[in-house]
């Protein structure tokens, strides 16, 4: 079963970036399908995934990908690690919240 350890934090009143990525159902099994939201302070200190977001004032930049560059991990745990005992609700859980 997969485990949920990721550190909740709350910021506010913070300048940054939010990188939204979008897998498509096709692409599921090279990450989860639907929408990925990430975060990054201007002073890169703080961020990290987002489950909620709210904010005054943004510029949006909209671009489409053909192509992902994928690097393999390079730890011997990872030969004999097997994401698909993860069940789709436990995949859910840790990468969208829900």
């Amino acid at each position: 079963m997969l485990e949920n350890n990721q550190q909740d934090f709350c910021f506010e009143n913070i300048e940054g970036s939010l990188v939204c990525l979008y897998f498509p159902d096709y692409m599921d099994g090279i990450n989860a399908a639907g929408w990925h939201l990430h975060f990054i302070s201007k002073d890169r200190k703080k961020g990290g995934h987002v489950f909620d977001v709210c904010f005054d004032k943004a510029d949006a930049v909209i671009n489409t990908i053909t192509s992902i560059e994928i690097k393999l991990p390079e730890g011997a745990y990872f030969d004999t690690y097997a994401l698909k005992e993860a069940s789709q609700k436990d995949i859910k859980k840790v990468e969208q919240g829900k």
